[in-house]
């Protein structure tokens, strides 16, 4: 397997864009999603935490 380079980046909005493909492991060591090239909610709106789905784009006070 050849290790491929992840980078974070803070976005303006605060969510956090990672570049690369990250697996999400459980408190068991078990791989329960991966995915590539998508942002993190930092904001606490999104429905599909961490992940943000834009929800902080709707929700401007």
């Amino acid at each position: 397997m050849s290790e491929e380079k992840i980078t974070l980046r803070i976005k303006p909005n605060g969510a956090i864009r990672v570049n690369g493909t990250v697996d999400f492991v459980d408190e068991n060591g078990v791989v329960v999603d991966t995915k590539s090239d998508f942002s993190i909610c930092t904001c606490g709106k999104s429905k599909e935490k961490p992940v943000c789905d834009g929800s902080h784009k709707e929700n401007k006070e």
